[in-house]
């Protein structure tokens, strides 16, 4: 038995999510898919579209939800979900019903992007992913919002957490004042310009038994890709997945290997 009072026409501030500083755990107040480019961020009395709140640090990208057994990125709230909202200070975000659209509106910023999914080959344990970009006007030091901490680990007994660690960027400001807190980062996105980047990839392993199947979808890219791990180097452009024992010594390089 489920009671409360609806949200309607006339009360759609009740729809409001009021979020606090870091991470929020909070579900679609409405029972209507919401596209999260229809969302408006307010904070001290100012309000921007979800496109805006992002570009001035207010608000991280990427939505966060749960699907059968990994965490993903999400574009859209769906009805009677839950989903993780990371934010740079407390603020509130509007939810409002919309007109279905096809496709929700993108930032048209050039970004090349990589999304990795750790999936365990046990059947039972949870995943993870992580995501790894490149941007002609990136910066390769923290920005907020271009490079998002580490998600909340899932309730469950077994889990992959995947991540970057960054522990030389505890304490160090981007150019919007806002302070890195925690070293586990989920996306990383560093500038285009370089003839070479390397990310070098972490993670957990709590209750896992058996392997991991890194599995992965990018953007076209013109120059060389490829995955190193235990220094076995694999061609991304060729394969789309590789198993694992573990989660030690891997990187990813974009650009001449050598």
């Amino acid at each position: 038995l489920l009671e409360g009072d609806p949200v309607v026409s006339s009360n759609l501030g009740a729809a409001d999510l009021n979020l606090a500083k870091g991470w929020t755990l909070v579900a679609n107040p409405l029972v209507t898919i919401v596209d999260k480019e229809t969302l408006n961020v307010i904070y001290e009395d100012e309000s921007k579209s979800w496109d805006d709140a992002i570009i001035e640090g207010w608000i991280a990208p990427h939505i966060i939800g749960w699907f059968e057994d990994t965490h993903y990125p999400s574009d859209q709230l769906v009805p009677f979900n839950g989903y993780w909202f990371h934010t740079s200070r407390d603020l509130t975000v509007e939810v409002r019903p919309h007109l279905a659209s096809d496709g929700a509106a993108r930032l048209a910023d050039n970004t090349w992007s990589l999304n990795i999914e750790a999936t365990p080959t046990d059947g039972i344990s949870g995943g993870d992913f992580i995501q790894i970009g490149l941007r002609e006007d990136a910066n390769n030091e923290f920005v907020y919002g271009e490079d998002e901490f580490d998600h909340p680990n899932p309730g469950i007994d077994s889990y992959v957490d995947l991540y970057f660690n960054k522990t030389d960027w505890i304490g160090l400001e981007d150019h919007r004042g806002i302070m890195v807190e925690s070293p586990y980062f989920s996306s990383d996105v560093r500038s285009s310009l370089d003839e070479v980047q390397a990310w070098d990839i972490e993670g957990d392993l709590h209750g896992v038994l058996g392997n991991i199947k890194l599995s992965w979808t990018m953007d076209d890219i013109e120059g060389d890709l490829h995955i190193l791990v235990a220094g076995e180097s694999i061609n991304m452009k060729e394969v789309s997945f590789v198993e694992v024992s573990s989660l030690d010594n891997i990187t990813v390089v974009a650009g001449d290997l050598n």
